[in-house]
């Protein structure tokens, strides 16, 4: 296998011309934590970019996910201390059965930003064969 398996957008160097779907929105780079730079200028041109040529969903999706689980988490611990308040039969079923509900809202966060990550790395992928193919 080589290096560059599996292909990642920013791997097979553009070699003709200018990448609209590179830079600040580009996704995955060699060696980054895939923590977006706030400081960077092209951050922001990507971020009020209104043509949508440049995608940032999936330098966030990783933040939007850890949001995603503290929010999940603090709103489970909510709903139990919220029905032991009640009575003990209540918090015990809250502490069971809303185990489970967040696990399903865990699930389909997941999914959809899974979804989100795929169909914005399948249009940086598109746009390259296509510039390849000019």
């Amino acid at each position: 296998m080589s290096e560059n398996y599996p292909p990642t957008p920013d791997s097979n160097a553009n070699q003709g011309g200018a990448n609209p779907y590179s830079g600040a929105g580009s996704g995955y780079t060699p060696g980054s934590n895939n923590v977006p730079n706030l400081a960077d200028p092209n951050f922001f041109k990507a971020l009020f970019d209104f043509s949508f040529s440049q995608f940032i969903t999936v330098k966030f999706a990783s933040f939007i996910y850890a949001a995603a689980l503290i929010l999940v988490g603090l709103g489970y611990v909510g709903v139990v201390i919220s029905a032991l308040s009640q009575n003990i039969l209540a918090g015990f079923g809250a502490l069971i059965f809303g185990a489970l509900v967040a696990l399903l809202y865990v699930i389909f966060i997941r999914i959809g930003l899974e979804f989100s990550v795929a169909m914005i790395r399948t249009a940086q992928n598109t746009a390259k064969i296509a510039e390849k193919q000019d």
